[in-house]
């Protein structure tokens, strides 16, 4: 995940969110997901995929990316937010509910500008 160490109310905040396969065998169905989180100011803020967030097939040694812009309103507080980022797949030939499901996450922490 990379992301401003300082995110700017009112302005364009771009989080890319990435997945790379390090394993020997393909992952299908990847959806990649944003949360931006802060326990002392709940929901303020929110990230909106600029591009596919959900990627069909993922071959050994392969990276796809999804850019999103996350919203941070005038009146949010200046405090850390942290940013998570997830990535969900199936190891399994396909995306139906009898495939098995795997996650992984990472964590950022970002805050806004004074």
């Amino acid at each position: 995940m990379q992301a401003r160490a300082k995110l700017r109310r009112l302005d364009d905040n771009t989080v890319v969110t990435s997945y790379r396969n390090t394993g020997e065998r393909s992952v299908h169905d990847l959806r990649l997901q944003l949360t931006a989180a802060s326990a002392a100011d709940l929901g303020s803020s929110r990230a909106q995929a600029q591009d596919a967030a959900r990627f069909g097939t993922v071959l050994p040694g392969e990276t796809v990316a999804t850019h999103r812009s996350l919203n941070v309103p005038l009146s949010a507080a200046t405090v850390t937010y942290h940013l998570i980022g997830r990535a969900d797949f199936a190891t399994g030939g396909g995306s139906g509910d009898d495939t098995p499901r795997h996650e992984a996450a990472v964590i950022a922490r970002s805050r806004p500008a004074p």
